[in-house]
């Protein structure tokens, strides 16, 4: 699985966290589902990679928004 396509890096394993209410989907390593549920990525320490936010790295794919979420992400974990 992946974010765009299969094999994109951008896929992972999630679970989910009974209880939370209040933290906001960021796209890549917090998804809210339609009820509500909020997913965390497992990382087992890895470094965040911008795929899982989206970036294609393609050389033709816009990918500001996804290199934004991923960036802002990291910025929350490292407060955090």
């Amino acid at each position: 699985s992946g974010y765009n396509a299969d094999g994109d890096a951008g896929g992972g394993i999630f679970t989910a966290i009974a209880g939370d209410t209040t933290t906001l989907d960021n796209g890549g390593s917090v998804i809210v589902d339609g009820a509500s549920q909020r997913w965390y990525r497992q990382t087992n320490g890895a470094s965040y990679c911008a795929a899982w936010f989206g970036a294609v790295g393609n050389g033709v794919a816009d990918d500001t928004a996804a290199l934004n979420r991923a960036l802002a992400a990291c910025r929350l974990e490292s407060v955090e």
